[in-house]
């Protein structure tokens, strides 16, 4: 039976070359990752975040910490500005002061007396 145990553990295979080996390639797939993502690539989704928030809004938000963060509090303004109701604008057209006159002309004989009766 010790043989069998000795052999066992002869056929095993060693994982810890491998788990170094996988570990060393995460390592420079993270380094390849930051370096992909930028500063200016940040700035540059900055700069689109806050296009969308009201002019009002973007006096609130932060402008120093880490990009993350700032990119962050973009995304909630832009989120909180899209829930936010929509009034429609008012209408600022001065309104006729003269009312239109009605042409009775393609009125039929009856309606026309009527509307002359109505009138005085």
């Amino acid at each position: 039976m010790t043989d069998d145990i000795k052999e066992n553990a002869a056929n095993q295979i060693d994982l810890t070359a491998d788990i170094a080996r996988l570990d060393a390639e995460l390592k420079s797939l993270r380094e390849a990752t930051r370096t992909a993502i930028s500063d200016d690539d940040l700035g540059d989704l900055i700069t689109q975040l806050e296009d969308m928030i009201p002019e009002g809004e973007r006096a609130k938000l932060p402008t120093s910490g880490s990009r993350e963060h700032q990119i962050f509090s973009r995304i909630n303004a832009v989120l909180k500005t899209q829930k936010a109701p929509r009034v429609p604008e008012t209408d600022t057209k001065r309104p006729a002061l003269t009312t239109p006159s009605t042409d009775y002309t393609g009125l039929p004989a009856h309606a026309r007396i009527a509307a002359g009766y109505g009138k005085a």
